[in-house]
C-alpha cells in the first residue's frame, strides 16, 4: 500500500491487485504436515478483505471490483473522520462500498473509540443494507483495541463462522 493518504484511488487499486495475485494462484501455499511446512499449490476461489481503520475504507470501495470478494470486515473504520482522510473523496468510496448490496459485511468500533462516536458508527452501519451488515461494538475498546485484541478476534471469528456455516462446517481450522 502506498505510504500517504490521499483520495484513496491508489489504494483501492492496490487492493485489486493483491487479490488478483491471491486469487491467480501464482503465491506458494503452505500447509502443516506434521512437525513442517509443505508447499502445496492451492489457487484459492474466494476472498475477504479485512480492512483496519483508513484500510477499511479502502477495502469497502475495493470490494465493488473484486468478483471473488465474499465478505468485508471494517475494522474501526474511521467515519467521524472519512472526509478529512480521502480528501473530501469519502462519498465516492462510501457509494462504491455499497454497490454490492448482498455482500457479507462486519463493522467493528470500540465503544472509546478516538476518532469516532457510537453514534457516528451506528449511522454508517445503518446506511448499508440490513440484511447483509453487521455492525458490533466493544466495550471500553479504543480504536487501537488495546488489550481488547482477543474480544476482537472473537467477534470476527463468530461473524464468520455465522455467515460462512456451510463452507467452514463450524470450524475455524
Amino acid at each position: 500500500a502506498t505510504s500517504q493518504i490521499g483520495r484513496g484511488y491508489k489504494e483501492v487499486q492496490q487492493v485489486v491487485e493483491a487479490a488478483d495475485y491471491m486469487l491467480s494462484g501464482q503465491h506458494p501455499s503452505y500447509v502443516e504436515a506434521g512437525q513442517q511446512q509443505q508447499q502445496q499449490q492451492r489457487t484459492p476461489t474466494s476472498i475477504v478483505l479485512v480492512g483496519y481503520s483508513y484500510g477499511s475504507l479502502i477495502t469497502g470501495s475495493a470490494s465493488a471490483d473484486i468478483p471473488n470478494c465474499i465478505g468485508c470486515v471494517s475494522i474501526a473504520p474511521p467515519v467521524a473522520v472519512k472526509h478529512w482522510l480521502l480528501l473530501f473523496n469519502s462519498g465516492y468510496h462510501v457509494q462504491k462500498a455499497k454497490k454490492r448490496t448482498s455482500l457479507p459485511r462486519l463493522m467493528i468500533i470500540g465503544t472509546e473509540d478516538n476518532f469516532s462516536s457510537e453514534t457516528s458508527f451506528t449511522d454508517f452501519v445503518d446506511s448499508f443494507p440490513d440484511a447483509s451488515t453487521s455492525g458490533a461494538l466493544i466495550k471500553r475498546a479504543d480504536h487501537f483495541f488495546n488489550g481488547r485484541e482477543k474480544d476482537l478476534m472473537n467477534v470476527i471469528g463468530q461473524w464468520l463462522l455465522s455467515t460462512y456455516a456451510d463452507v467452514l462446517g463450524g470450524d475455524l481450522n
